[in-house]
């Protein structure tokens, strides 16, 4: 079971031809002429990028004790909410990337592959909001879930952020002074 959005909303750039647009039947869309008056021209560079399934741990909600108060801020997630993303070293000279809402509750830990993918792009990222939740049981997959809870909550995220250049790719010790002289 999935949580989603409602509608899509696609943009078609005046005298662009976009195939995708015109392959959606005329009785279920609506087209409407916009004249934007954009302040920030910064915003037309932004990019947005799923924060999918494969960038999360997805077992991370799997045994979280009963009355554990993440349990709660997983359930209570919306599509739309904004979110953060935080770096945090682990014992053992490791770290990871974790998800938290507005209140601080951890929602989310990227994998060992999403936290490749999203280390360089963390100084970029304007906002992340929340696109859907995944409700994953535990007779899903392959894997050993034995312990694990009933089914549990996996949120996705869209993340928007301003294009990278080699430059700006920061290391995390970099990454955490920056967020400290930001407080």
């Amino acid at each position: 079971m999935t949580r989603s959005c409602k509608s899509l909303n696609l943009f078609q750039q005046m005298g662009y031809n976009t195939r995708f647009i015109n392959e959606i039947p005329t009785e279920i869309r609506q087209t409407r002429r916009l004249s934007p008056n954009i302040k920030a021209p910064d915003v037309l560079r932004m990019e947005c990028d799923l924060i999918s399934l494969e960038d999360l741990w997805i077992n991370y909600a799997a045994y979280l004790q009963k009355g554990d108060s993440r349990i709660n801020a997983l359930k209570a997630v919306q599509s739309g909410d904004k979110v953060t993303l935080h770096h945090e070293d682990q014992p053992g000279n490791r770290s990871r990337l974790v998800i938290k809402d507005s209140k601080g509750n951890c929602l989310a830990t990227l994998s060992k592959r999403g936290y490749a993918k999203w280390i360089s792009k963390l100084d970029n990222i304007h906002k992340i909001v929340v696109v859907g939740v995944h409700i994953r049981e535990r007779e899903d997959g392959e894997g050993d879930n034995t312990g694990a809870r009933e089914s549990w909550s996996i949120p996705v995220f869209e993340a928007y952020s301003y294009p990278i250049n080699v430059a700006q790719v920061n290391s995390p010790e970099t990454h955490r002074k920056h967020a400290e002289e930001r407080l």
